[in-house]
């Protein structure tokens, strides 16, 4: 596991890194940049991960965060975190393979999103605002599941995105689709 705290850390080259748990877990004034050809895989957890309180984070992903966790998604932003900015860039790629969510976004900030997401449930919108440009995909592979309110997490639903604007302390989530396929 890997971790960042108050500081800039840039993956770039090509390579894979590998962890049984979280790759990268950020905390606290932690920047990230994961170049194009830069492979993140955890097996039992998130590839990409806040901890409660991490604010102020900044994540460009350019290549690949990858998961084959049957209890969390590839990238996860934790609930109790404010002031992240995420970006999957036009390389990167996002990608689920235990049938859960891909990307789970319940803090509150910006994400954009011009890549690539496959999971079984693409991505699970809680807090914050995303944006979902023209050239990026979010493919769902999981099993249709009723929708169920959670107060902490989310359920895998297999849809390509889920908005859900309950009580958690950083909705209404706000989504703008300006392309893409679903």
């Amino acid at each position: 596991e890997l971790i960042a705290i108050d500081g800039a850390v840039t993956i770039d080259g090509s390579g894979f890194i590998s962890a049984e748990h979280d790759v990268f877990k950020l905390m606290k004034d932690a920047n990230i940049t994961i170049g194009k050809d830069v492979v993140l895989y955890s097996a039992n957890d998130c590839a990409i991960f806040t901890s409660a309180g991490a604010d102020n984070v900044t994540v460009t992903l350019n290549g690949t965060a990858k998961s084959t966790s049957s209890d969390y998604a590839a990238v996860q932003f934790n609930g109790g975190t404010t002031d992240v900015t995420f970006t999957l860039g036009e390389y990167g790629f996002i990608e689920q393979n235990g049938g859960e969510i891909a990307l789970m976004l319940p803090a509150g900030g910006d994400y954009t999103i011009n890549g690539q997401i496959t999971g079984g449930t693409g991505i699970y919108l809680k807090g914050g605002n995303l944006t979902i440009n023209s050239g990026s995909s979010v493919t769902a592979l999981g099993d249709r599941k009723a929708y169920e309110h959670m107060g902490s997490g989310a359920v895998s639903t297999g849809d390509a995105v889920v908005v859900e604007s309950c009580d958690y302390p950083y909705a209404p989530a706000t989504l703008t689709i300006n392309g893409g396929v679903f």
